[in-house]
């Protein structure tokens, strides 16, 4: 579920409330060095099977890519 909270205070408070509730999971962020495009996803999991589940990654701009290039010697 995409949501816009107004500080990192709120974040915190919704995140901790899912896993009171019994959700495993947390917070997913697409392009998080950009100040237009950087959208915040509350990610929630239930009946996690015995394993947690790995939360999805966000998705970066082509300029917080990083490439690594491997040499031959």
């Amino acid at each position: 579920m995409q949501f816009y909270p107004e500080n990192p205070k709120q974040i915190e408070l919704i995140t901790d409330a899912a896993l009171k509730a019994g959700f495993t999971g947390g917070v997913v962020v697409d392009y998080p060095n950009s100040s237009k495009a950087k959208k915040l996803y509350l990610t929630l999991f239930k009946g996690n099977r015995g394993r947690a589940e790995p939360l999805p990654e966000g998705l970066q701009s082509k300029e917080d890519q990083v490439t690594v290039e491997k040499r031959a010697r």
